[in-house]
């Protein structure tokens, strides 16, 4: 809707909205308009009967009441081809100078959704990165205190592993952002470090493979029945929570992969290279 500031100016409205009709950006996204003068003119030119007074009528009509608000101020609705985000911040764009003129701006449900959408992808990087942040002093603090500090590279990488791995892959595949893939970021970096403290917690020894022996089974059965959950939401009738269920269960997946599977794998390949130095520097000191 095109809306107008000051009420009573229901030629100014037809006014914008022409202006923004033959604007060379926007105006190709308008099929038409409909206006409060625009329709009394419309029903003046029909067959109206001799004395009739349409305008008093008119004003008695639902149509009437859908077109200007109970203080007076009238608005054009506007009939668009596309209502993709980014044809709907041209348009807000274009008519915000346009309506420096007349004193009017575009409002309405699609034009909110759109203001919201723009907003997503800085809220979830912003949201994330905190949340990243705040885990990572979670799991860095259990380690110190249990005696783990050697360890705490390894567990931050595969805590991350899976709420880093699902944003990129929707980057890559260009997966639009809506408040459902919002909560499905925020639940992935809020689950990222659970296992890890658990595998802290578990290992009795110095060695944390104690840790993911005795929990990582119950890891798998966790993450696994979490991922079938999730694929519930494929019986809807709407596009998004079944797009929500696939990347929901998908990314479960990828962080019991890093939290399982790739932190083994560190792990492995870090006892070689401290069992070398323990030799070497065991090596020097017979030496001397």
């Amino acid at each position: 809707s095109l809306l107008m500031h000051d009420p009573g100016q229901l030629e100014n409205t037809d006014l914008a909205a022409q202006a923004l009709m033959r604007d060379p950006i926007a105006g190709p996204n308008i099929v038409t308009y409909e206006s409060p003068l625009r329709v009394l003119t419309w029903l003046r030119e029909r067959a109206a009967p001799a004395g009739y007074d349409v305008e008093a009528d008119f004003k008695m009509s639902l149509s009437y009441k859908q077109l200007v608000d109970p203080d007076g101020i009238p608005r054009a609705q506007l009939y668009l081809r596309d209502i993709s985000v980014a044809d709907l911040q041209t348009l807000k764009a274009r008519a915000e100078k346009i309506c420096e003129n007349w004193g009017c701006h575009v409002a309405g449900d699609l034009m909110a959704y759109s203001d919201f959408a723009t907003k997503i992808p800085k809220t979830l990087l912003d949201s994330m990165s905190t949340s990243i942040f705040m885990v990572a002093g979670v799991v860095g603090f259990v380690a110190l205190a249990l005696g783990r500090t050697r360890h705490l590279a390894a567990l931050l990488l595969s805590s991350f592993w899976g709420p880093c791995l699902m944003v990129i892959m929707m980057a890559a595949l260009k997966i639009p952002m809506d408040f459902l893939k919002c909560i499905f970021a925020s639940t992935l970096v809020g689950l990222a470090g659970d296992n890890a403290i658990q595998y802290l917690y578990a290992s009795r020894t110095d060695d944390l493979h104690d840790g993911i022996e005795h929990h990582g089974g119950a890891s798998i059965q966790t993450a696994t029945l979490m991922a079938l959950t999730c694929l519930l939401y494929l019986g809807s009738y709407f596009d998004p929570p079944k797009t929500f269920g696939l990347i929901m269960a998908a990314g479960l997946m990828a962080g019991l992969a890093g939290d399982l599977f790739l932190l083994n794998g560190l792990l492995r390949r870090r006892e070689p290279l401290q069992a070398r130095e323990e030799s070497k520097a065991l090596a020097v000191g017979e030496a001397r």
